[in-house]
């Protein structure tokens, strides 16, 4: 009696025997299946019309924590982990059209409950005049970590720069143009798509500042390539808003020790100078008064000592 096991094992004997004189000269004979059975990748073969697995690799027997000799004969989805058999049978019967299916996502869970990301991808191909399926199964489980993790950082960084009004930017002196964060946009009240050049860097500054910026980055910066660390003014572009901003920003040479780039941030300090400014006012506020204060006893005291002479009977 013919099981679909001892059919699958067939299949599995007559793609591993098969003529491989035709391939580079020097190889063992059982070369490719070796190269299949130790791929690090999980690989399985079925059955172009049942679907019926034929043979798998060790890889994919610790992927699904499975016996090799288990698979045979059976569908792939009757035996691997997948938490959504619909997409493997959809993979299968894609197959029946096309040559070829790939998709990304496809979550297993394993024997000790852990959930791994698998890359699916699998091919048609013919051997001994038959058809067969070939899946590979690559895990991306640590790519997916990296990958959650930057998208992560990159949102707390956003926040970070959103929370305290800082942006970011890159200045490339050779071209003249720059590249920001998006809050560093909204700080200097332009588009994503605005151009980006020295040219319209500068006319952000404050009129009454332009000349001292300029002097400041020619001399300063790039003569003596020293840091970029300045409080100065700015006309909002979106509204013509007048902000402070503090800008730190450093240089990058090249071999020959010219400056190549600046990389710096940009923070809208505006509040901060308003608060000081505030703080001064109340300071003078409070000077004066006190100054009011001090002339107003001194003219009692002096009131004081005109009337104690004019009751001793003193002619003032």
């Amino acid at each position: 009696m013919i099981t679909k096991a001892s059919k699958a094992r067939a299949d599995a004997d007559s793609i591993k025997t098969e003529d491989v004189s035709a391939g580079p000269a020097g190889l063992p004979k059982d070369f490719y299946y070796q190269a299949f059975d130790n791929a690090v990748d999980g690989l399985v073969i079925c059955n172009h019309q049942s679907n019926e697995i034929i043979d798998a690799n060790k890889s994919l027997s610790r992927l699904f924590s499975v016996n090799k000799d288990d698979l045979s004969g059976k569908k792939l989805w009757q035996v691997a982990p997948f938490t959504d058999i619909k997409a493997i049978e959809d993979c299968f019967y894609s197959l029946v059209k096309q040559e070829t299916f790939h998709q990304e996502d496809i979550p297993i869970i394993t024997k000790d409950k852990k959930i791994l990301e698998i890359e699916l991808t699998a091919n048609v191909f013919k051997a001994q005049a038959q058809k067969f399926i070939i899946v590979s199964f690559h895990d991306i489980t640590v790519r997916h970590m990296a990958q959650e993790l930057v998208r992560e950082k990159e949102y707390w960084f956003k926040e970070s720069q959103s929370i305290g009004r800082i942006g970011s930017f890159v200045m490339d002196l050779r071209t003249n143009t720059w590249e920001c964060s998006e809050v560093l946009n909204d700080i200097f009240g332009i588009k994503s798509d605005d151009p980006k050049t020295i040219v319209s860097w500068n006319a952000l500054i404050h009129p009454d500042q332009k000349e001292e910026m300029l002097k400041y980055f020619l001399n300063d910066v790039l003569a003596q390539k020293k840091p970029f660390n300045k409080e100065f003014r700015i006309i909002r572009a979106s509204d013509g808003a007048e902000r402070w901003v503090w800008e730190h920003g450093e240089l990058h040479l090249d071999a020959k020790g010219m400056p190549m780039r600046m990389i710096g941030t940009v923070q809208d300090i505006t509040e901060r100078k308003l608060a000081e400014k505030e703080i001064s006012w109340r300071k003078e506020e409070e000077n004066a008064l006190e100054e009011q204060s001090a002339a107003k006893s001194a003219r009692i005291i002096q009131l004081e000592q005109q009337l104690a002479k004019l009751k001793k009977g003193w002619i003032i």
